[in-house]
């Protein structure tokens, strides 16, 4: 992940390339949103908890579990 980078787009900008700015966001970029140098919104990927699933079956088979 890039970190705690952030870029800054107007909501025309938002609304011509939707998938290039959601493309920035799934690189894990904080994207505010902004209408006359004003902040709107602010779009970043959800926070992930948990394992993943091929984490959690390693798990059960290296515990020897048969579930």
């Amino acid at each position: 992940m890039i970190g705690s980078m952030t870029v800054h787009v107007t909501e025309a900008e938002l609304a011509r390339d939707l998938h290039a700015v959601l493309a920035k966001v799934r690189q894990g970029i904080e994207v505010i949103i902004e209408q006359d140098s004003h902040p709107v919104a602010v779009l970043q990927a959800p926070q992930v908890k948990g394992r993943r699933i091929s984490e959690v079956i390693a798990a059960l088979e290296a515990s020897g579990a048969s579930a």
